[in-house]
């Protein structure tokens, strides 16, 4: 049987959800629904809604590779990999708050680490400093399909980023 090991694209789309994750649980973070009750947000990887995410939501995933040449005339690839980043919560004003705090929460970069699945304890897989992440913004979109859609995808902002990985 051959088993085929979480590849750098999943390192780093975990490495993104257990940052954001670790930031709210340090800073306790809360925000205020519309009538006025208190929610921590949810980070998930993926692109597809499940039944067990809970509005706010921030879900994180990898989108294309890009790979221009280092140099003219190298055949050296400079690596960047887009990460979409997409919130979505209960209300605007929940949407633009949630939105402030993921950018300047990941404006300097996250550890990347890679992955191993964990035999003893399968939901925890063994982690592993490879590296750092350090990215450009390239786009950051509220995302408007008008008042006659579902709650989910009504408040959304769409968050691209282009990351380079400076592996140790």
């Amino acid at each position: 049987m051959t088993v085929l090991p979480w590849k750098l694209r999943k390192n780093l789309e975990t490495s993104l959800c257990d940052f954001l994750i670790e930031k709210i649980n340090d800073e306790s973070l809360q925000v205020v629904d519309e009538c006025g009750a208190l929610k921590t947000p949810n980070v998930r990887v993926g692109f597809n809604r499940k039944d067990d995410w809970e509005l706010p939501v921030i879900t994180v995933y990898s989108d294309n590779v890009l790979s221009p040449r280092q140099c003219i005339g190298s055949n050296c690839r400079l690596n960047e990999y887009l990460i979409i980043i997409d919130i979505r919560a209960l209300d605007i004003g929940m949407q633009l708050d949630l939105t402030d705090w993921v950018s300047n929460t990941i404006n300097d970069g996250w550890n990347f680490y890679d992955y191993q699945p964990n035999n003893a304890d399968p939901l925890n897989p063994i982690k592993t400093l490879a590296g750092y992440v350090s990215f450009d913004f390239v786009s950051n979109t509220s995302v408007r399909l008008g008042d006659n859609v579902d709650l989910f995808d009504r408040f959304r902002q769409n968050i691209t980023i282009s990351t380079y990985i400076k592996l140790n």
